[in-house]
Order: structure tokens, then C-alpha cells, then sequence
């Protein structure tokens, strides 16, 4: 967040034309997994609000090893 928050006018001029700013979180479901925790803090939130990026979640399902 850090290097976003300080880039040149024209690197921020570059990230705002984008047509999606998107953190992606991903994790594997597995089959019987323990719960996985991650937590995104207020302050983390309001950063990527601020420079107008999206929060996605993606669990990948279970694929068993091909041969």
C-alpha cells in the first residue's frame, strides 16, 4: 500500500485510468481444511478505499494432483 500511496503524480494519473483496481485474496478450499482467518484491518480498508481499489475474495476449489 505503501508504494501506491507514494507515486509520482504520474503514476497515480496511470493507476486512477485503470479500469479496475482489484486485491485479489485467494485461497485453496481443500476438502477438510481448518478455517482459515485473515483479517483486514479498518485503517488497511480505508487505505485501499482511498485510492479506490476493490477487495475480492477467491477460494479455488479442491483438484486432485493429475497424473
Amino acid at each position: 500500500m505503501d508504494l501506491l500511496e507514494g507515486l509520482s503524480p504520474e503514476g497515480t494519473g496511470i493507476l486512477q485510468s485503470c479500469t479496475a483496481r482489484v486485491f485479489d485474496y485467494g485461497f485453496d478450499g481443500g476438502l477438510e481444511a481448518n478455517p482459515i482467518h485473515t483479517d483486514l484491518g479498518a485503517s488497511h480498508l480505508a487505505r485501499m478505499a482511498a485510492l479506490g481499489i476493490d477487495l475480492r475474495i477467491t477460494t479455488y476449489p479442491y483438484r486432485a494432483a493429475e497424473p
